[in-house]
């Protein structure tokens, strides 16, 4: 008779919790809100040239550094002269989103080179002080320099190139 009386007690309060489960088992939120913000697009100039100057080379290689604070320096065989062409760290002026954090990406090493009246020259070692943050009105400027490598007696005349900078929303 207890068995009997435990399976019906046990058959009550299993019909019983499959009714309340049944009712509970699809729930409604009406008007749920949704929202976008459409951030402002991160930009760059490049308003300076990355200039490593006068450069005079000797027999022995070398190379010239122009540090992100416009200081020049060189190792090896070259002399470095201000009598026509000053040196240049290259300035960049990137605006956006205030206060945002991004990321500026340099070339990788040996990546660039400057070509002109004899053998291309390497360009290296790019560093830059930017805080890659911008400040409250959406804008920072920030310098690039980098190393160059001179060859023996590397002829004279104008080497050009050109690199990419690029910056991007963390």
């Amino acid at each position: 008779m207890k068995k009997i009386i435990l399976l019906t007690t046990a058959l009550v309060l299993m019909v019983f919790a499959a009714e309340n489960a049944a009712a509970q088992a699809t729930a409604t939120e009406s008007d749920v809100p949704a929202a976008a913000r459409i951030m402002t697009i991160l930009a760059i100039d490049n308003t300076t040239t990355l200039h490593f100057g006068d450069i005079v080379p000797s027999g022995t290689e070398g190379t010239v550094t122009v540090t992100p604070a416009g200081v020049r320096s060189s190792t090896g065989g070259v002399t470095l002269l201000e009598q026509v062409t000053t040196h240049t760290a290259a300035v960049f002026d990137v605006d956006g989103e205030e206060n945002l954090y991004y990321t500026v990406s340099l070339p990788a090493d040996a990546v660039v080179s400057l070509t002109g009246a004899g053998d291309p020259m390497a360009v290296n070692t790019f560093t830059h002080n930017s805080t890659e943050q911008l400040d409250a009105s959406g804008e920072e400027t920030f310098n690039v320099g980098a190393t160059l490598s001179v060859g023996i007696n590397q002829d004279p005349g104008l080497y050009e190139g050109t690199f990419d900078v690029t910056v991007t929303y963390d």
